[in-house]
């Protein structure tokens, strides 16, 4: 199975070499074994970042070419995150995309997991796994576990019950599809595909399974105050019931959570690269896991 994996990029470079680290170093040499049906195409699409030229240098001589991982670069003007991403799928090759932002990495062995999960269930389009919320310096914050999404919460809340760096899903049901992301929307346009996929009836699934971290930062987009604005306009854009029973939706959205174990968490460790060690991955314990969103930066 080949996986394309898609990666808008501008002017995070520190944080893009972190990234794709993560993406290059998935295959461990004790897991070599179990993915010798699997390829990994990891696509940046970069628009225009001050020194990209030395890097993208730097990163292909650091990880070069080989038969099961292939990272390419595609440095043009886009119309936003959005956009650039839709440009990076429309040049990938892969059976399985996914998206991952320069401050989010993949854990050890996410995509071999990702590549047996599906390959495992072929009657699903796409699947969600959880993610581990960090500080930019690696610290753990919490974990968040994904639920399957639901239309009036998703209009609504301003909240996604699914997260972006755990989000793999087939070419032939999506991509061939044309359900794409709608540049319009500049940070919020998450909720507006997820709403397309709910639309289209594409099936489902969640993989309960820590795949990836996310770094929280002042510097992301959903921290930014257009962003509030562009939640307000898809909430408004909702019919009137979707809005007055809201509350009702975010209380079944935390009690399927709830139910999903997202509130009852195990201890557990993850490892990630940090910008104190970007050529060798951290292992950070979680002895006291936590579901809690943190305060607003």
């Amino acid at each position: 199975m080949r996986l394309s994996i898609v990666t808008p990029s501008l002017n995070q470079l520190d944080w893009l070499e972190l990234c794709i680290a993560s993406v290059a170093d998935q295959f461990v040499a004790h897991q070599r074994a179990e993915c010798q049906s699997v390829c990994i195409e990891h696509i940046v699409c970069d628009a225009g970042s001050s020194g990209i030229v030395e890097f993208q240098q730097r990163m292909l001589a650091r990880f070069p070419q080989k038969t099961d991982y292939r990272l390419d670069f595609l440095v043009a003007p886009d119309g936003g995150m959005y956009d650039a991403i839709n440009k990076g799928l429309a040049r990938s090759s892969g059976e399985v995309c996914a998206y991952l932002n320069c401050d989010e990495q993949y854990l050890v062995g996410a995509l071999p997991f990702v590549a047996e999960w599906l390959s495992a269930r072929p009657w699903v389009d796409i699947g969600f796994g959880d993610i581990v919320v960090t500080s930019e310096c690696g610290d753990y914050i919490c974990d968040r576990t994904a639920v399957l999404p639901e239309k009036w919460h998703t209009m609504t809340s301003g909240n996604l019950s699914v997260f972006s760096a755990g989000t793999f899903f087939r070419r032939s049901s999506v991509v061939e599809r044309k359900i794409l992301f709608d540049p319009q929307w500049k940070m919020v346009g998450d909720a507006a595909w997820i709403l397309k996929l709910l639309d289209a009836r594409v099936r489902m699934g969640c993989m309960k399974r820590i795949l990836a971290s996310f770094t929280y930062s002042k510097e992301n987009l959903s921290q930014q105050k257009r962003a509030r604005e562009e939640r307000l306009r898809l909430r408004s854009a909702a019919p009137l019931l979707p809005r007055i029973l809201s509350p009702l939706t975010v209380a079944l959205s935390r009690f399927r959570r709830m139910f999903a174990g997202g509130y009852s968490l195990a201890p557990h460790a993850y490892e990630i690269y940090t910008r104190k060690n970007a050529l060798a991955r951290t292992r950070f314990n979680v002895p006291r896991p936590s579901h809690r969103w943190p305060t607003p930066v």
